[in-house]
C-alpha cells in the first residue's frame, strides 16, 4: 500500500505535463488514415442506408457516425500548426540570414542544453551554411506558458528539447495529412512555406542523425522520451 500511495504521489506530479507534438501528430496521421478508408472502405455521408436496417448497415451506419466525429472534433489544423511553428526551436532566428525572422516567440532560439550537446554539430552545419532551421519540439510550450501555468502544468526541468522519435511523429501526422486529406486547397494554405520549411528541416536532422550513427552514440539524449533504437527505426520506416 506505500508503494501504491508513492506511485499515485509521483504519478500527480509527473503527468502536470503540456500537450505535446508527438502525441498530437499521431492523431493527426489517424485523421489522414481515416481520410483514406473513408473514401474507401467507409460508407459515404451521401450515400443513403438500406431503411431495412439490418445487422452490417447498423453496425456501418454507427461506424461512420464514429468517424464523422473524430472528423468534427479533430479538424483544426491550421490552428494547431500554427501554435507548433509558434513553439518550435529557430536557434538562427536573430541571424540576418534567417528568412522568417518574425515568426516565432521570444524564446524559439533557447533550448535544453542536452539537446544543444547532441546535435551541436548538426547546427553548426547549418550555421556555416547560412541556412534558417525551423525544427519541432517536444512539448507545445514556451517559457511564458511555463510562467504562467507552473506548477500546475510544467516541462520536465522547465526547459523544451528535441527528441527524434517525436520529430519523426511529426513528419508522420503531417504526410498522412498531406496525402489523404480530400481537400488539397486546403492543405496548401496549411502547408504554406514556413510548414514546408519546418517538414525538410526536420527531415534533414533525421538523415543526419543516421548517417553520424547519433542514436548510438547517445540515444539516452538523442530518443530523449523513447530510449530504444528499434522504436526510432520502426517509427522512421513508418514515413
Amino acid at each position: 500500500m506505500n508503494t501504491f500511495e508513492e506511485m499515485c504521489n509521483s504519478f500527480q506530479y509527473v503527468y502536470r505535463i503540456p500537450p505535446d507534438v508527438d502525441d498530437s501528430s499521431v492523431n493527426i496521421a489517424l485523421t489522414g488514415i481515416l481520410y483514406k478508408l473513408n473514401q474507401t472502405e467507409f460508407i459515404s455521408n451521401n450515400k443513403k442506408f438500406d431503411k431495412t436496417e439490418d445487422k452490417n448497415n447498423k453496425e456501418n451506419k454507427k461506424l461512420q457516425e464514429t468517424v464523422d466525429s473524430w472528423f468534427h472534433n479533430n479538424s483544426n489544423y491550421e490552428e494547431f500548426y500554427n501554435i507548433l511553428k509558434f513553439k518550435a526551436y529557430r536557434p538562427f532566428k536573430n541571424y540576418n540570414f534567417s528568412t522568417f525572422k518574425n515568426s516565432g516567440n521570444n524564446y524559439s532560439d533557447i533550448i535544453e542544453t542536452r539537446t544543444y550537446f547532441v546535435f551541436r554539430n548538426f547546427l553548426y552545419d547549418k550555421f556555416n551554411k547560412q541556412e534558417d532551421l525551423i525544427i519541432p519540439t517536444t512539448w507545445i510550450f514556451d517559457l511564458n506558458d511555463e510562467i504562467k501555468n507552473f506548477p500546475s502544468i510544467s516541462v520536465p526541468f522547465h526547459a523544451n528539447n528535441i527528441d527524434l522519435n517525436v520529430v519523426a511523429n511529426f513528419l508522420f501526422g503531417a504526410t498522412n495529412l498531406i496525402l489523404n486529406h480530400p481537400d488539397k486547397y486546403y492543405i496548401s494554405k496549411v502547408f504554406e512555406g514556413e510548414m514546408q520549411k519546418m517538414y525538410s528541416d526536420s527531415i534533414d536532422l533525421i538523415v543526419f542523425s543516421i548517417k553520424n550513427d547519433i542514436i548510438s552514440w547517445r540515444q539516452d539524449l538523442a530518443l530523449l522520451y523513447y530510449p530504444s533504437i528499434f522504436d526510432f527505426y520502426w517509427l522512421t520506416s513508418r514515413i
